[in-house]
């Protein structure tokens, strides 16, 4: 089982059960399943409070928080020399203190409050007292009244497991310098891909034995991967068969006669590659992440014998030169080497790029074989230069300093398809040529009659779809409207793109007053949620930007069985559409956190139906993880919000905290 897997099993005991109270005029939500309590944390003894090293804080009192940090383990021992970190409203930057030999800690001098506590030691994982997983944020709130003096927390913190091996190369020679990485499966831009840990280190090198040592890694499921280099520019194998005739050559040379002995030859009449390099590896040998072997690791656990043996494949040089459409060499570009066919494994197999010298030549040395396509981007339109100095400013050494302007869009593309199988290809050419023109209008519905709106306050920008090459670039075009609401924006290279508007620039931009962002129509698709998709030679004339001032609002309260508020916890919104479940959605949104009195509010959803449930903790890196969603959505119940609409939902958490 993954990582994510048990993460999403083990979320049910971090869903609070609720009861609704709902002012709206749709009725009463149907009935919330009641999951399994979460056991409040032991207190540890009370003890005596150790020396407080922290910052003065911002704001002083007469409370204090104090107790004993100990491991994680089935007979917990206390920790000496652990850094601990309390920060709440009033502390300057937060509170240090190292705990002593008895592994004690407080912090004194401390003005009423809600506080968390954070603690690190080297290879242990950053931990946060009250987590249900240690190792992930926020942790719980800790809140003292004035003077009050908590002195028995019990905080626990988790050692890090740990990773190690040798890598050797296939003679069986140790490698050193070579790049370790463990992944984990997460999702990056909303897509399950293979990227470095989230949390402790995550990487070595190996030494000069060849082994490598990856520590401080947090309980879970991981893939142990070597980044393959190639050995050198002009690295190449050698062959039997060019053994066997310098051998023919020396013994040749070493006889009196001055013929080339009978059945010698000038060369090997062989077909080798010309240069060699290391493939990515994924443990124990894979070239493919798929075919790799997962290590589960628990608390403080060491992996050892997590061998690897290196490959050997093919490479080629790939070189050429980029021109603009009337045939003078290009500069200021952009250009990189993209593997088709495989999603990128985080730094590892990602795209490759090279540089354009001023005779817009470009190279790519160690190319692996495969499918590529070879993409560039340039930018049409030059720097502001900087005007020469008049004779006078000149006499007076007075500096020409020229406003700043936006960055120039790389409006300019060009690429191609290459398949690369170990044979240098050194004559690939590219003509750049302008990007294509998206072009639309601003409109606006109002509720309200009379309202007026200025659309040349309204700012249109494209930003490439997840996952798109089309990101590994710079400044994509953007642009204002005009004062009748139309807008232009040319130089759109082909990919798949979202857009958005620029809502701080928008008429009444801020929530709850004047208006929002209603919908951006590309293609029949709202091009907030959905990508659509820019062809070459294809521009765009009939895009559709619609603001509202009909903004729903979602208010309410957590409490607990007895009445009192519930502060620090998530209320989470997931809309019933998986399709919504994208990055850059505006139908799934970070959490809301209730605050000391227990409040929350949701502003600016689009109408619709939403799964809602609230939890003890959240991470961001949930939030685009199908599984996660899926396992909330099963203990969640539904609500509906209408356009327009200001629902007010108390929540009531059931049982005792």
């Amino acid at each position: 089982m993954s990582r994510r897997l048990e993460r999403a099993g083990a979320l049910a005991l971090a869903v609070l059960a609720l009861s609704v109270t709902a002012t709206t005029a749709q009725g009463p939500p149907p009935p919330t399943p009641v999951p399994p309590q979460q056991a409040p944390p032991r207190p540890a003894p009370p003890v005596q409070p150790a020396r407080d090293t922290s910052f003065q804080p911002a704001v002083v009192g007469s409370g204090s928080i104090g107790g004993v940090v100990t491991t994680d383990e089935s007979i917990p021992r206390p920790l000496r020399r652990v850094l601990l970190t309390l920060n709440g409203a009033g502390l300057r930057n937060g509170r240090l203190t190292v705990s002593d030999d008895e592994g004690r800690f407080v912090f004194a001098s401390l003005p009423a409050g809600r506080f968390t506590l954070s603690g690190s030691r080297p290879g242990f994982l950053t931990s946060y007292y009250g987590a249900r997983r240690p190792w992930r944020s926020p942790g719980t709130q800790i809140a003292i009244e004035p003077g009050q003096k908590v002195t028995d927390l019990a905080f626990k913190i988790v050692r890090g497991a740990v990773i190690t091996g040798v890598v050797r190369d296939p003679n069986g020679q140790p490698q050193n310098n070579l790049r370790i990485q463990v992944l984990e499966n997460r999702p990056v831009n909303g897509e399950p891909t293979w990227a470095p840990v989230s949390s402790g280190n995550g990487s070595a090198q190996t030494d000069d034995r060849g082994m490598y040592r990856v520590f401080g890694l947090a309980p879970g499921t991981y893939l142990v991967a070597v980044a393959g280099t190639p050995l050198s520019t002009a690295a190449r194998l050698t062959t039997d068969a060019e053994v066997q005739w310098a051998m023919q050559q020396a013994l040749a040379a070493s006889r009196t006669a001055a013929s080339v002995p009978a059945g010698t030859s000038p060369g090997p009449a062989v077909d080798t590659p010309s240069t060699v390099g290391y493939a990515p590896l994924y443990y124990p040998g894979a070239t493919d992440p798929a075919a790799g072997v997962l290590l589960t690791v628990g608390p403080g656990e060491e992996r050892s014998g997590i061998d690897m043996t290196m490959q050997f494949v093919p490479t080629a040089r790939i070189q050429g030169t980029i021109t603009l459409a009337d045939g003078q060499p290009a500069t200021n570009v952009q250009i990189a080497l993209v593997p088709q066919g495989r999603k990128p494994v985080s730094s590892i197999d990602g795209p490759m790029r090279s540089g354009v010298d001023q005779n817009g030549r470009f190279m790519f040395q160690g190319v692996r074989p495969g499918p590529y396509t070879l993409v560039a981007r340039a930018q049409g339109r030059p720097p502001v230069p900087v005007p020469p100095p008049t004779a006078i400013e000149g006499l007076l050494g007075v500096e020409r300093v020229v406003a700043p302007s936006a960055p120039s869009p790389f409006d300019l593309w060009a690429q191609t398809d290459l398949g690369v199988s170990g044979r240098d290809q050194l004559d690939v050419r590219l003509t750049l040529q302008a990007g294509m023109t998206l072009s639309g209008r601003v409109v606006y519905e109002s509720a309200t009659a009379g309202a007026t709106a200025d659309p040349s306050r309204v700012s249109i920008v494209i930003r490439p779809a997840p996952n798109q090459t089309a990101g590994t670039f710079g400044q994509l075009p953007s642009g204002p409207a005009t004062a009748n609401g139309t807008f232009t924006l040319p130089g759109v290279a082909p990919g798949m793109y979202l857009m958005s508007s620029n809502q701080s620039s928008a008429p009444g931009g801020s929530p709850g007053s004047g208006w929002v962002l209603k919908s951006i129509m590309v293609k029949g698709q709202d091009a907030l949620e959905v990508p659509f998709e820019v062809l070459p030679n294809e521009s765009i004339s009939d895009v559709v930007i619609t603001y509202t001032d009909q903004i729903t609002d979602l208010t309410g309260r957590l409490i607990d069985s007895k009445e009192q508020p519930v502060a620090g916890y998530f209320v989470v919104l997931i809309p019933t559409s998986r399709s919504a479940w994208v990055p850059g959605s505006r139908r799934l949104r970070f959490p809301a956190r209730t605050s000391p009195d227990g409040r929350y509010r949701v502003a600016n959803l689009p109408p619709g139906e939403y799964f809602m449930v609230a939890l003890t903790e959240f991470d961001q890196q949930d939030l685009y993880d199908p599984t996660f969603l899926e396992q909330l959505a099963a203990a969640a119940f539904k609500i509906t919000l209408a356009e327009g609409e200001k629902k007010v939902m108390d929540l009531k958490v059931a049982g005792e905290r």
